[in-house]
């Protein structure tokens, strides 16, 4: 079996390059796990996420163990989860542990949020199982996010479960994608979006 694990998420927009995520500071959560910001001044967003997570960062040298990930090219963040690092080092397409892509693209023209939504919502219905597919609009500290909850099939037989949050900031596209087992989706909800409402642009 390949040791390359290939994460798919959306890519919406143009491709983005370059990355100077660092990270802020750790913070312990009492709702859930200790968590570490992470903040990419460049594209001017911050957002948290489990300190025992692996980060991945586009440009940089992969954390031992991780070097076989295939990242979006248009991502700013990569953030595995102890489980899924674990089964890329033991090269386990399988294991569809949690993991989180963040992702920045300009838009082509001016949108209004209406507009924004159902372009998005087309985009992802052309990578969901159908039957899955629910979606909502919900609000995170940036404003107005369109919230994507689906499933598709992935590599290795298994099915996946994803999470997203699309929304549209100062003329720019921001992505949250979560991916785990299509089973362990509504287990990891909380988490996800725990994590979804640290996110925060400058």
């Amino acid at each position: 079996m390949s040791r390359r694990l290939l994460i798919v998420f959306l890519a919406l927009g143009l491709l983005v390059t370059g990355c100077t995520v660092e990270e802020a500071e750790e913070k312990p959560s009492a709702a859930g796990p200790d968590l570490m910001t992470y903040r990419d001044e460049d594209k001017g967003f911050s957002i948290e996420v489990p300190k025992s997570w692996g980060v991945v960062q586009p440009g940089e040298k992969p954390p031992e163990g991780l070097e076989a990930i295939s990242l979006p090219e248009n991502a700013r963040l990569v953030a595995l989860s102890p489980e899924r690092a674990d089964s890329v080092e033991a090269g386990e397409l399988a294991a569809l542990a949690p993991a989180l892509v963040v992702q920045v693209n300009p838009t082509a023209r001016e949108l209004d949020f209406e507009e924004f939504e159902r372009a998005t919502t087309q985009a992802v219905r052309a990578s969901a199982d159908e039957e899955t597919f629910e979606s909502q609009v919900v609000a995170l500290p940036p404003g107005e996010a369109v919230e994507y909850t689906y499933e598709r099939a992935a590599e290795g037989g298994v099915r996946s479960g994803v999470r997203q949050y699309a929304l549209l900031v100062d003329g720019k596209q921001y992505v949250l994608s979560f991916q785990t087992e299509a089973d362990r989706l509504h287990g990891d909800t909380d988490l996800f979006e725990q994590i979804a409402d640290t996110f925060k642009v400058d």
